[in-house]
């Protein structure tokens, strides 16, 4: 590579949808460093960003080779950094925090930095579960317990046994947790040799998809100190980037990562990866905080709500309305960067196209109307 900014590795491991490492490809080309990303399937929403500079090809996260394929990338080039930007990516490459995605592990250690966790359950089978079905206490949220690969399905808030069905499939082990009602916060920043360096608080307005879902309207608020203390204990033996997730007093998920709306911390004027690379390089970094009172959106959950209020028949109008209304708010910076919408477009078209084919007849046979 010629000389010029740091070059980091945005190592995603998945189908390429991941908007984690749109975010850190975006984010790392703001603070002026080089971008490359993994490639594991053929539409990457990060390697058609504008601020990517290279796509490296691999297999998927879990994969046998995906590793290996990393390893040769990083020992070939000089890369600064190698950021995961999925919990499959973390574990294939053994990366700082590793311990941290299993949930079952994050709740001992987070109730012994003094944070409150749900009670959970773990299933180490499918068949467990099923057959706990019965004596659960619903609602409830199921989860893993650990995801080793990029296609793990996500938590689904069940409200009966009979909602258990659809993991039947799936593969173990399980987290079964109570479903604690309350609006969802974060808590996002960088850890340095024991020492929380950098922190941005956020609510999550709404989630797409509802419940159990990321969060496609945010907004910065004040800073919780006692919570910032807490997550400095859990995260001693941890350097790098992280987003704590929470409903009420309760932390529900760790990434010890990049993360989905990391450009809402940008537009706080707290850059994670500008701060964690020159961590790295040994430049001075002075204490950051996030302001209060930026918005962020991701637009594709916030159409999704808006087509969900449709389809439930609730005027869409008004609520339109009201989201043009809070965008006078101050709003995370708009990125000229449209060429990950693009490839989102061309993902849907063809996941489209795919059902389509699906449910044709083949085998020569015809349909007929009769009249």
């Amino acid at each position: 590579m010629a000389t010029g900014p740091p070059w980091v590795l945005v190592a995603d491991g998945g189908s390429g949808q991941n908007r984690s490492a749109v975010a850190a490809v975006r984010a790392l080309g703001l603070a002026g460093y080089r971008a490359a990303v993994t490639v594991s399937g053929r539409y990457s929403l990060a390697a058609s960003s504008r601020f990517c500079g290279r796509a490296v090809p691999t297999p998927l996260a879990g994969h046998e080779g995906f590793a290996s394929a990393v390893q040769a990338e990083t020992a070939a080039r000089p890369y600064l950094a190698t950021l995961p930007a999925s919990d499959a990516a973390i574990l294939a490459l053994s990366a700082p925090g590793q311990e941290l995605v299993d949930k079952s592990v994050l709740a001992r250690r987070a109730a012994g930095a003094g944070l409150s966790v749900p009670s959970s359950q773990r299933f180490e089978r499918t068949e467990d579960l099923l057959a706990a079905a019965r004596q659960l206490d619903y609602p409830c949220v199921v989860k893993a317990a650990v995801k080793p690969s990029a296609s793990q399905r996500p938590a689904r808030h069940v409200t009966g046994p009979e909602g258990l069905a659809v993991l039947r499939d799936a593969s173990g082990p399980f987290i079964v947790q109570p479903f604690v009602p309350g609006e969802m916060h974060s808590t996002a920043g960088v850890m340095w040799r024991g020492r929380l360096v950098a922190a941005v608080h956020q609510r999550h307005l709404r989630l797409w998809p509802p419940v159990c879902g990321d969060a496609c309207a945010a907004l910065t608020t004040a800073p919780d100190l006692d919570l910032e203390e807490k997550l400095e204990r859990l995260l001693a033996d941890y350097d790098g980037i992280f987003q704590a997730e929470f409903v009420g007093p309760y932390l529900l998920d760790l990434n010890p990562r990049v993360y989905g709306s990391m450009l809402l911390a940008v537009s706080a004027g707290v850059n994670p990866v500008r701060a964690y690379c020159s961590l790295l390089t040994g430049a001075p970094v002075p204490w950051l905080r996030g302001r209060e009172g930026v918005r962020y959106r991701w637009w594709e959950g916030e159409l999704r709500h808006l087509m969900r209020h449709r389809r439930r028949g609730r005027p869409i109008l008004a609520t339109g309305l009201d989201e043009l209304r809070a965008m006078r708010a101050p709003s995370a910076r708009p990125t000229l960067d449209p060429g990950p919408a693009w490839t989102r477009l061309r993902f849907a078209l063809s996941r489209g196209r795919q059902r389509l084919s699906e449910t044709e007849p083949r085998g020569g046979a015809s349909t007929s109307i009769s009249r």
